[in-house]
């Protein structure tokens, strides 16, 4: 079982990472007045995502460690 969690919160950490880079991204682009830019819709649309995948693996987790 500790090894699934594991493996989860690994998963949670490359997502945050990327939801990261992406927030970083989507800032850039709200300088530059590019904020309705395709690019930016692709983010938000990829962070959206991000976060829901993080809300499943946190519930599978916090299943495993009743």
């Amino acid at each position: 079982m500790t090894v699934q969690i594991a493996k989860l919160n690994s998963k949670i950490d490359s997502m945050e990472i990327e939801f990261g880079r992406n927030r970083m991204e989507m800032q850039r682009l709200i300088d530059e007045n590019k904020c309705g830019s395709v690019r930016y819709d692709e983010l938000l649309a990829r962070n959206r995502a991000i976060n829901d995948a993080i809300r499943v693996l946190l519930e599978q987790i916090w299943k495993l460690e009743k």
